[in-house]
């Protein structure tokens, strides 16, 4: 009996979301468009109830005319359908609002509203809002909120992902992804997607069209010949991914590199900035399969070629900490010779892992 139940509700969740999408097309066919600030209204054709109980709609207080019923306090056992809430409404498993939500709206699995809310919502999976929220989303899997012209005051966490396709001012947090088309404010999650941020987008990879890009070439003693490509929201923080090789020795050596860095520019043609990068150095031309990371700190000074110019020269000292389980064939003991022994800090071995700290200078070009 309990998992017939929980499948009726899931079907029965299909055909809400199924009515609420149509329901809201409909609406908005016929009724003039109000802005998605706008708390809930009470048209001539809906009536307001203080309090309604539901099982799964229509099994509750409100019968059949749930959709044109907006609740002051709605408590849905599974699932529950109205045409909106203004106070609070709980949900076992789902709530289903075909026009506007304002107050809290707390479920166990989701929270579908076709029209703009107000207030905070709290799902154990997913938020899902047709239009803007103006308030905060919090789930345990995905937030939406899908409006493309109107900018509000949202905050989004999620497990997963955040996704908006139009203008958010306010937090963007998730496990996995966060997806906009303009961002005032914060962006954090490994993986960023945005037209254009006024704020920060930090994460493993922000991909922000209207943001900072630059490659960057410069030689150093570790890895003679090195490019690099930056990008972000903006020069306060930025993801670079970085190629590195050592082609004029005795061997061969090449790296692929990972990193981020920040950059101000006191005027208008110096520039200080700072990279942190880690290159896993391939011995050979092969792919060196043990830990032989090369980990840097890139303190460096800026001159752009002009005050309106990209193209800066680029100088600095660095500091190169290489951790390797690497060892030649030739030798019997542990660690990479990259870099050879100049200005070395320290170089100790521990079991099979050889640390080795030593200063260095780069130069290049940023363009």
């Amino acid at each position: 009996m309990k998992n017939a139940s929980f499948r009726y509700a899931i079907c029965f969740a299909g055909l809400l979301a199924n009515s609420l999408l149509g329901a809201h097309a409909q609406s908005a066919s016929v009724t003039p468009a109000t802005p998605d600030t706008q708390g809930p209204v009470v048209p001539p054709t809906h009536q307001q109830q203080p309090f309604q109980l539901t099982l799964v709609s229509p099994l509750g207080t409100n019968g059949l005319h749930g959709g044109r019923t907006i609740n002051t306090v709605s408590l849905n056992l599974l699932a529950g359908y109205a045409a909106g809430v203004n106070g609070l409404e709980l949900g076992g498993l789902l709530n289903v609002d075909r026009d506007s939500v304002q107050g809290l709206q707390a479920a166990g699995l989701a929270n579908l509203v076709g029209g703009p809310a107000q207030g905070a919502q709290l799902a154990g999976l997913a938020n899902i809002t047709v239009r803007s929220v103006q308030g905060a989303q919090v789930a345990g899997l995905l937030n939406y909120q899908g409006s493309a012209e109107n900018v509000a005051t949202t905050n989004q966490v999620a497990g997963l992902a955040n996704v908006t396709p139009g203008k958010v001012r306010g937090v963007q947090v998730a496990g996995l992804l966060n997806i906009a088309r303009t961002v005032k404010g914060l962006q954090l999650a490994p993986v960023n997607i945005a037209d254009s941020v006024a704020g920060a987008s930090i994460g493993i990879l922000s991909l922000v069209r209207h943001g900072y890009h630059r490659a960057e070439v410069w030689t150093s003693e570790a890895l003679p010949a090195n490019a690099a490509y930056k990008m972000g929201a903006s020069h306060q923080f930025y993801n670079i991914i970085a190629v590195g090789a050592q082609p004029f020795s005795d061997t061969f050596r090449w790296g692929l590199g990972y990193g981020f860095g920040t950059e101000i520019a006191p005027t208008k043609r110096l520039t200080l900035s700072v990279d942190a990068l880690a290159f896993q150095v391939n011995e050979k031309k092969g792919w060196t399969k043990e830990l032989n990371l090369l980990n840097q700190v890139r303190p460096m000074i800026g001159w752009r070629l002009s005050p309106t110019s990209r193209t800066t020269l680029l100088v600095g000292p660095t500091l190169n900490v290489m951790v390797s389980n690497y060892r030649a064939s030739e030798r019997s003991t542990y660690g990479s010779r990259l870099g050879g022994r100049h200005l070395e800090l320290f170089n100790e071995t521990h079991g099979r892992t050889n640390t080795r700290a030593w200063l260095g200078l780069n130069a290049g070009l940023r363009f």
